[in-house]
């Protein structure tokens, strides 16, 4: 790794750019104001001429906008999940995070847990993008986003470290819509992740966001299901898996290593190396 932080890195088209939205304003205001001068001008030759018809690429801006919204908050769209807040144009979804590796060894313990020990009856569906969150997802503004990313790269003073898995835990979001099945980190690491919180956690108060819990578990979720996990796992499943993944790590410790802090806004990822 370099020493310092790495160059900011930014990927993916702006696809919700308040910039844009102006112009698509400017060519409706334009337009609008076009089709009134005509319809002046043709009621003046002979007054019982109809006004034009409305451009169809006009009428086409605004169902864009409301598919885009309906799109966004369709549960049958994204196999049923359920937004945790309302969609809003201009509202760009943020949240910082350390990216795990899934090595050979961490994804057959994962495949393992799911396939063989898992009841039939829990509908379980694959995580694609292992992460353990170091934020919570708060909501950007367009004209936030650099100066956000910016502050974020400035307050990352956290050095590159290693740390294990040492538990298997069941957790449900807020508002019991879904469960997820995951890797917890052990409590020596923690501490070195909520240095790395503290850094983020300074950047949100700097742009009055909520910070992250007071007490967060840090994990990487695998698997997750719609509702709530007790209703599909007695007490002696948990701790079945439980056990068989404790028997598993005392042979094959689960190390990995955090380099990077990721954050993600909208269709944009920022990276910052850790020093």
């Amino acid at each position: 790794m370099s020493s310092g932080l790495d160059a900011l890195r930014c990927y993916g088209d702006d696809s919700s750019d308040e910039e844009e939205d102006i112009e698509d304003a400017k060519v409706i205001k334009a337009d609008t104001c076009k089709l009134q001068r005509n319809g002046a001008a043709s009621n003046n030759i002979k007054s019982s001429s109809p006004l034009p018809s409305v451009p169809l690429e006009v009428l086409g801006m605004f169902k864009d906008k409301e598919e885009d919204a309906t799109t966004h908050s369709n549960p049958t769209l994204h196999d049923g999940r359920v937004r945790s807040f309302q969609h809003v144009r201009g509202n760009w979804a943020t949240f910082a995070f350390i990216q795990v590796e899934p090595t050979e060894v961490l994804q057959h313990i994962m495949d393992e847990l799911i396939t063989m020990l898992l009841p039939s009856v829990v509908d379980l569906k694959p995580v694609d993008d292992l992460h353990i969150s170091i934020s919570r997802t708060v909501t950007l503004q367009f004209h936030w986003i650099e100066p956000f990313a910016q502050s974020l790269k400035d307050a990352l003073i956290v050095p590159a470290f290693s740390y294990e898995f040492e538990d298997v835990e069941f957790y449900s979001n807020d508002e019991k819509t879904r469960s997820f099945i995951g890797l917890r980190v052990s409590r020596h690491a923690s501490d070195q992740f909520k240095c790395a919180v503290q850094c983020v956690d300074k950047c949100l108060q700097d742009f009055s966001l909520p910070i992250y819990y007071k007490n967060p578990s840090f994990h990487v979720s695998f698997a997750w299901c719609l509702g709530a996990y007790q209703q599909f796992l007695d007490s002696t499943t948990l701790q079945q898996i439980k056990d068989y993944f404790k028997k598993f790590i005392q042979d094959t410790p689960l190390v990995a290593r955090a380099s990077e802090v990721q954050c993600k806004i909208g269709n944009k990822m920022f990276s910052f190396g850790l020093r």
